[in-house]
């Protein structure tokens, strides 16, 4: 019996050896995922940072883009104005009051061709 004891107790040694052998190995499998998830981890918030200033300089470029499409707006408008303006003008000749009392003809002429530029 004690041969049958001493083969169990080898038998025991041997598979404990074998398991410290796997425990260590599981131990260094552990740490080098556990490195490669920091590295992953790294690079989500390298590229959430990257994401959030993308997104950041796209509304200032919206933001751009309608203000720009507002000032077009506002032009478009200004130039229709100008241009009823200039549609309901009608020439006539001035009274003699008037030539006494309104401003010189080249003051007139140099507004309307002020009024008259491209806009």
């Amino acid at each position: 019996m004690n041969k049958t004891l001493a083969v169990f107790a080898i038998g025991f040694a041997l598979a404990a050896v074998v398991q410290y052998f796997a425990a260590r190995a599981l131990e260094s499998s552990l740490a080098a995922e556990e490195a490669a998830h920091a590295v992953t981890r790294q690079e989500r918030d390298d590229w959430k940072a990257r994401a959030e200033a993308a997104a950041t300089r796209a509304e200032a470029l919206a933001d751009n883009a309608r203000r720009c499409l507002e000032r077009e707006a506002q032009t478009q408008a200004d130039a229709a104005e100008r241009a009823a303006i200039m549609d309901a003008a009608k020439p006539r000749t001035r009274t003699a009051e008037e030539k006494n009392k309104v401003v010189d003809d080249e003051t007139r002429r140099r507004a309307a061709l002020r009024l008259n530029r491209p806009l």
